[in-house]
């Protein structure tokens, strides 16, 4: 049965629907999709929306007095179509019930009460389906040029504390940097690592390197989140054979060669090279004074 609607499907199913339809591909909406949302990021041009709908679970919530009336409204046999009938994945979750969206939003184009996207006025496009999530293209006039009136941090709250949750791009952005920093820093074995250390950082130290202006931006954003990283950064010191007294992240503030001015480290550590164990008697560190000055600092910070 399912074999001889899949022909029928794409007469009855609109042009929105690319997925689980003979003779149609997902990948045309996927390029679609792009050409109509290019240049979003600039602020001239005539005001337009899109609305990312996420059904990831929707598929598995559909009550069956919802299925019933689909199916009915299609003209399909009336009787119970469940999960493993050879009707199921044509009839009910990927295709009909979604085409009930389809239908409303072209009825809210004919009653004039949808604004149509500037790039989808030729076609009157509306939206765009995908496996599990739906594309709703709009024109964006109603909305003014104000703000809108609810915050963005608002809008990236979890739904069960009020918000939208949607994700934060600019704090997935960063947490994605430190993870880099992380991997660079804690031995993490992989090919990217090994050739950053190799042509990179080479024999430098990653945390003093300078942020070149002819490296790729990737990099260059990378080099950018390490004062950040530097306040989530710590090391279990052990013996201390294996940490740098003056790059290391022993102290419980941070670096040295970032805390002290240079007179106070070149008194307590005139080689740059001496790890921490240098310095340990008995387990406990111990430094030499530093009396450079009437008020040093480094007395207080060690």
């Amino acid at each position: 049965m399912s074999s001889r609607i899949k022909f029928i499907l794409k007469g009855l199913i609109s042009s929105s629907q690319s997925t689980f339809i003979s003779g149609r591909y997902v990948r045309y909406n996927i390029l679609l999709a792009h050409k109509i949302v290019r240049n979003y990021h600039k602020s001239g041009g005539s005001p337009r929306c899109a609305l990312k709908i996420d059904l990831q679970k929707a598929y598995d919530t559909f009550s069956w007095e919802a299925i019933a009336v689909v199916v009915r409204k299609f003209g399909s046999l009336e009787r119970g179509v469940g999960q493993g009938c050879p009707m199921y994945p044509y009839l009910i979750v990927m295709v009909m019930v979604m085409e009930v969206l389809s239908v409303l939003l072209q009825q809210q184009v004919l009653y004039v009460n949808y604004g149509l996207h500037p790039k989808c006025k030729g076609t009157t496009l509306t939206h765009l389906c995908f496996a599990d999530d739906t594309l709703v293209f709009f024109k964006g006039s109603d909305l003014g040029r104000k703000h809108n009136p609810i915050s963005w941090i608002q809008i990236c709250t979890t739904e069960r504390d009020g918000g939208l949750g949607v994700r934060d791009l600019e704090q997935t952005n960063i947490s994605a940097n430190l993870r880099y920093i992380w991997d660079i820093n804690s031995g993490k074995d992989t090919i990217w690592t090994k050739w950053i250390h190799t042509n990179l950082i080479k024999q430098g130290d990653f945390w003093s390197l300078v942020v070149p202006k002819d490296y790729s931006r990737t990099w260059r954003r990378i080099l950018e989140f390490r004062d950040i990283a530097k306040q989530f950064t710590g090391t279990c010191l052990g013996n201390g054979k294996n940490t740098s007294l003056y790059y290391g992240f022993w102290h419980p503030n941070g670096r040295l060669c970032d805390q002290m001015v240079g007179e106070c480290l070149d008194t307590i550590c005139p080689n740059k090279e001496l790890k921490v164990d240098h310095y340990m008697v008995n387990g406990i560190p111990d430094f030499t004074e530093c009396n450079h000055w009437p008020h040093c600092d480094g007395r207080n910070i060690l």
